[in-house]
């Protein structure tokens, strides 16, 4: 990285990071509270003690796309040896999108797209493929697109990603999605691929196309008035 060393250096800068991940922080400023009050931690990777926030949000800015690479296939390898998804037979997978907002003007790639009722806002859209462990979630697949990119074909993209560090599709349970990829086109590939979903249709129409193709011998009776197939 095009950065200078004074006392750390840009791995151990990194690697702060990355144990701020483990620990469960949600933001860079939690490192100061829970990474930081642990130097027997920090001298087992050769630091004696762990930065405070300001010095990660400095390496953050000097992030370019092939450190941004490098980072995704870190997170994919660790996800892959220590996963809590490794306990689980199958794994249940919920996949959904929602914007980002920014409000100034450093952001790279930012751009006005629409938001629930701050339509023409600044930001970007993040599609994300989580387990949904008891333990809790783990991201398995993640896009990070400017504001104007639909979400529409993000969707196959995070599935095959998130097979992809579980090994295969047979290690696929439950896989939940909204109704951004309820059409008919989508349903029918999951359909093909032989996947379980439980997937919010696009419209009435795509439920009603599905249903006429069913036998009456498929159903199965839910409750009085509900049938499922």
């Amino acid at each position: 990285m095009p950065l200078k060393t004074c006392g750390y250096t840009p791995l151990q800068k990194l690697q702060t990071l990355l144990c701020s991940v483990a620990a469960g922080c949600k933001w860079t400023k939690g490192i100061s509270h829970t990474v930081r009050p642990y130097p027997i931690v920090a001298e087992l990777l050769g630091m004696p003690q762990f930065l405070d926030q300001s010095s990660i949000t400095r390496v953050l800015h000097h992030l370019g796309p092939t450190q941004g690479q490098q980072l995704t296939l870190i997170s994919e390898l660790l996800l892959r040896r220590f996963g809590l998804w490794r306990q689980l037979e199958r794994v249940d997978l919920d996949i959904d999108s929602t914007g980002l907002l920014v409000y100034g003007r450093t952001y790279e790639g930012r751009r006005k797209g629409y938001f629930p009722r701050q339509r023409g806002r600044w930001g970007y859209r993040m599609t994300v493929a989580a387990t949904a462990n008891p333990a809790g979630p783990e991201i398995l697949a993640l896009a990070l697109d400017p504001a104007n990119i639909g979400p529409a074909g993000r969707f196959w993209d995070c599935l095959y990603q998130a097979a992809d560090v579980l090994g295969s599709f047979d290690r696929l349970g439950v896989i939940r999605a909204d109704a951004s990829w309820g059409t008919g086109a989508d349903i029918q590939e999951l359909v093909d691929l032989g996947l379980t979903f439980i997937v919010k249709g696009f419209s009435n129409r795509t439920a009603l196309n599905f249903a006429a193709r069913v036998a009456p011998t498929q159903w199965e009776s839910l409750d009085l008035f509900t049938r499922i197939w």
